[in-house]
């Protein structure tokens, strides 16, 4: 099975995140030493809400937020984006 997919351009990113001000982290850890922690931490200090989605954390909060075990169960409307970081 082959399987494609492109990161989007920065200016499309830039876009995202001039146009969301939520936004879903699938992945996102508890642990303070992670990129995704410290990265969606310093997003929240600029405005943004983060919204934690892990299934082996659901229920609990990670900064602040209730953390959901996948996308489908955000009880608020949303359109989903998928960004992987550059390595």
């Amino acid at each position: 099975m082959a399987y494609s997919f492109r990161n989007p351009s920065d200016g499309i990113i830039k876009h995202y995140l001039e146009t969301s001000k939520i936004i879903a982290v699938v992945g996102l850890s508890d642990h303070e030493d992670t990129t995704s922690h410290r990265v969606s931490k310093e997003m929240q200090e600029r405005g943004y809400r983060i919204i934690p989605v892990n299934p082996r954390a659901a229920g609990g909060q990670i900064l602040g937020e209730t953390v959901y075990a996948s996308l489908q169960e955000i009880p608020f409307p949303s359109r989903y984006r998928r960004c992987i970081p550059s390595q």
